[in-house]
């Protein structure tokens, strides 16, 4: 089921910096789940493996993916309709 949400842009991307901290704490905990050392000082978010740290990450990636899509066709959307408003008016007003 799909939900269509009207927010404001600032909140949106408050929402995808907090999506954003969660994606890369879990690719972190991924990476460390792996053997690569980790190049600062963080906490290993709770699962029971390597896989399920991977599933969790590319679930915040698809999120993330989603909104950033959804918020570029909106602008593109927007974008147009106020161009063709603007050059009907100016056809209207010369």
């Amino acid at each position: 089921m799909k939900i269509i949400l009207e927010i404001d842009s600032l909140d949106l991307a408050q929402i995808t910096s907090g999506l954003e901290a969660r994606r890369d704490a879990w690719k972190r905990t991924l990476d460390y789940l792996r053997g690569i050392d980790p190049c600062d000082d963080f906490l290993i978010e709770e699962c029971k493996d390597a896989s399920e740290a991977e599933a969790i990450y590319k679930d915040y990636d698809r999120i993330l993916s989603d909104l950033y899509h959804q918020e570029t066709s909106y602008r593109q959307q927007t974008g147009r309709v106020i161009g063709q408003l603007l050059s009907s008016f100016m056809a209207e007003h010369r």
